[in-house]
């Protein structure tokens, strides 16, 4: 576990409770103050920092289980971290709830619904903000032809190959 925490903390925050761009420094875009996460008594990541600049592109290494995963769906909002703060430009969001924090993940499985359409998978979290019908469907088209797959609206995941997924 020290070995990936070690690994993951590229940077850390310059000072945990100042703005940074009052100091002529562009504030991070992403940050992570010392988190922790914890299952019960076992601590899935302990004492993690990082700051991500707007831009940048950033991969986390590490092996099976040192906890990549689990910090990307703290972000989102999927699990709750037990110490520590998410920063998002500025603002603090780890007590933000998941639907107010507009953060989408792409999971490492389809995490498709395999009873729902393509086009009900791809309207979901538009239809779960409320976004009205004809904007869906203008947004789910727009995105369907983005990955070149127009004509796949009322087909079932199982009915597209691995890639179209």
């Amino acid at each position: 576990m020290r070995e990936c925490v070690e690994t993951m903390q590229p940077s850390r925050p310059s000072s945990a409770g100042t703005d940074l761009s009052i100091a002529g420094v562009e504030r991070p875009a992403v940050e992570f103050r010392n988190i922790d996460i914890a299952y019960g008594k076992f601590v899935a990541v302990r004492d993690f920092s990082l700051s991500i600049r707007k831009g940048s592109f950033v991969t986390l290494l590490g092996p099976s289980g040192c906890g990549k995963t689990t910090i990307l769906r703290s972000i989102a909002g999927l699990v709750d971290i037990s110490g520590g703060q998410i920063m998002i430009d500025g603002r603090r969001v780890d007590d933000v709830p998941i639907y107010k924090r507009n953060i989408g993940l792409v999971f490492q499985s389809y995490a498709l619904f395999p009873h729902k359409s393509v086009f009900d998978n791809v309207a979901f979290g538009l239809k779960y903000h409320n976004v009205p019908k004809a904007d869906i469907a203008r947004k789910v088209g727009k995105a369907l032809e983005m990955v070149r797959l127009p004509g796949s609206e009322k087909k079932l995941p199982s009915q597209l190959s691995g890639g179209q997924q």
